[in-house]
């Protein structure tokens, strides 16, 4: 059952309040054809210091009788304001970059860093299809599972020819920081790691069991 409209709440000391509200509008199914609703699934907000709604994830929903035309469609999108951006997204902490990752077949998928200072966009950087995961860094930098071996982060601007494998295997990235005028990535899966791409420098953080 797919739900008439989606909604994003603000949750406050005054009390609850609606800030997205979105009317599922979905084209009639006839015979074989494939119908695409609007854009009205409303989630995973993503708010400044403030608490101020900048940008959620939208998404659309397909049916019909042709499994290749949903799968190749876009079905979630970026929205920051009046501008949409392909793929789910994640911002930076400052606010500056967004990283958006897109389906591009059934493969893969495709991340791409946006600056909005500059209104640049870097190069599209292959993702891993069935671990979706990615973090951006107030550098512009990213973190990302790729589609055959490991996890990589990438400096600003760069592509997969200038990342650095920060793991064999398929890890959760989680934040990238600046400490001390260094970057800092956080990823991990059964086991946190804090590791210094540039350098190498690699440490085990602990955490708490039960």
């Amino acid at each position: 059952v797919r739900p008439q409209h989606a909604k994003i709440f603000r949750a406050t000391e005054e009390g609850i309040s609606v800030v997205v509200s979105v009317e599922r509008n979905e084209p009639p199914l006839v015979g074989s054809s494939v119908v695409f609703s609007n854009y009205y699934l409303a989630a995973n907000p993503k708010v400044d210091a403030g608490g101020r709604l900048v940008a959620y994830d939208e998404g659309s929903t397909c049916r019909g009788a042709s499994l290749i035309a949903c799968i190749a469609y876009t079905w979630w999108r970026t929205r920051i304001g009046d501008r949409v951006f392909p793929g789910t997204g994640t911002l930076s902490r400052n606010g500056r970059f967004l990283g958006s990752l897109s389906v591009s077949s059934r493969q893969s998928r495709q991340l791409v860093v946006t600056d909005f200072l500059t209104n640049q966009s870097g190069p599209r950087i292959p993702g891993n299809y069935t671990f979706p995961y990615f973090a951006v860094g107030d550098d512009g930098s990213a973190m990302l599972t790729v589609q055959v071996n490991g996890s990589y982060w990438i400096p600003a601007g760069g592509g997969i020819e200038q990342g650095v494998r920060i793991s064999d295997s398929y890890a959760f990235p989680f934040a990238i920081h600046q400490e001390a005028g260094e970057t800092i990535a956080y990823f991990g899966g059964s086991v946190l790691y804090r590791v210094n791409p540039r350098t190498g420098e690699r440490r085990t953080i602990p955490v708490p069991s039960g």
